[in-house]
């Protein structure tokens, strides 16, 4: 059945804002065909079960929703041929840099870039990029840090400089300074690939102290995880509730910085469907205002680690970025002067640095890795 909105609700899925209706308007099929692509298999991507969540959400609601894993190559040709079968293209994932090209290649189809956004959005405006504020719900994290550290240390563990990494740390050092003010930040790079290399940059940062670490996007590499359990230190995770996706390290977990890519993707495919909106040519940023970004402790079979005080000023902190009284930052230099660990090297004595390139490494033998950049504490 057809319900009513309201006159306010039509104009915020105008203007393209997510926090639109939460229902669907339609009570009858529909002929929409979407396809959804993921830069790698879904089941190793750390958002991968909300996406296939969404997925059938769409699909219960007569959407047609194909998921595409595109295993890390042939991104262009992936996104070319789902624009050739499908109305609307959503991708996750910073590798489909190509698809402002390619949604000029198909004016008549609708292009989403989730979690990532074009340098010149208007310059597109048949592509709608969505982006998180994580920075506000690392805000929070932070200030859970700060407060559960015992040595006055805590660390930021990410694969790279991408803006969304950025973000998260810019929030987290935020946070944790504005619970003690003294607290010391230090901080790695140390690539996605390789469970050696995150166990190598944990233990770099825990042999400066640190007792509590964030770890930025390394969904089911578990290296920082088995870091800290060796050595009875806490992690704050990211991206998915960290308590329910890693069970196995739930007593060490004090509680992760969630991004509903998922509901993000439902939301901008039924307001499509439902209301013929997009919001070509834009960039929306959604964050805890919106719901899309929070933090989370588990559920009621988690160990909770975090008392009742703490997390109640945590919902205090919350509402006041939601009230606009705390302006969280998006920037900062911290990962200009992070530890930097190197993959395996190769035969030819030459390894991938986290950011990339490709170096001769001098430091260790074949197949080690070597710390290359350590700042002062």
């Amino acid at each position: 059945m057809k319900k009513s909105i309201s006159l306010i609700l039509v104009l915020a899925a105008i203007v393209g804002c997510l926090s639109f209706v939460s229902y669907r308007s339609k009570s009858f099929a529909s002929d929409l065909k979407v396809a959804i692509l993921t830069a790698d298999v879904f089941d190793d991507n750390y958002t991968g079960q909300t996406i296939k969540d969404a997925s059938q959400q769409l699909k219960s609601q007569g959407i047609t929703a194909d998921l595409i894993e595109c295993k890390g190559e042939n991104f262009r040709q992936r996104l070319t041929e789902a624009a050739s079968s499908h109305e609307m293209v959503v991708c996750v994932g910073k590798q489909f840099w190509e698809i402002g090209e390619v949604s000029g290649d198909f004016p008549s189809v609708q292009f989403v870039w989730m979690d990532n956004t074009v340098e010149v959005p208007e310059d597109y405006p048949n592509l709608e990029n969505v982006t998180f504020n994580e920075n506000q719900g690392a805000y929070l994290a932070g200030y859970v840090a700060a407060a559960m550290t015992e040595s006055g240390v805590i660390g930021i563990i990410a694969p790279d400089k991408s803006s969304s990494f950025v973000r998260y740390a810019a929030g987290f050092i935020q946070g944790a300074k504005s619970a003690n003010s003294s607290v010391d930040v230090v901080s790695a790079l140390a690539g996605t690939g390789n469970r050696d290399s995150a166990y190598k940059a944990a233990m770099a940062l825990i042999d400066q102290d640190a007792d509590v670490l964030l770890e930025i996007g390394y969904g089911n590499n578990t290296g920082i995880y088995e870091a800290a359990k060796d050595n009875d230190v806490y992690v704050i995770g990211t991206e998915v509730d960290r308590k329910l996706s890693l069970p196995q390290y739930d007593d060490l977990i004090l509680c992760s910085v969630k991004k509903d890519i998922g509901r993000a993707i439902v939301r901008v495919v039924t307001r499509y469907d439902d209301y013929g909106q997009m919001s070509g040519g834009m960039n929306i940023s959604v964050g805890v205002n919106e719901g899309y970004v929070d933090i989370c402790f588990g559920n009621d079979f988690s160990a909770q680690l975090v008392d009742e005080n703490l997390v109640t000023q945590v919902k205090y902190l919350r509402d006041g970025i939601i009230n606009n009284v705390t302006n969280v930052v998006t920037n900062t230099d911290i990962f200009d002067k992070a530890i930097k660990i190197t993959e395996p090297v190769s035969d030819d004595g030459t390894s991938q640095t986290s950011d990339g390139s490709s170096e001769t490494n001098t430091g260790t033998g074949n197949g080690e890795l070597d710390v290359q950049i350590v700042p002062d504490k």
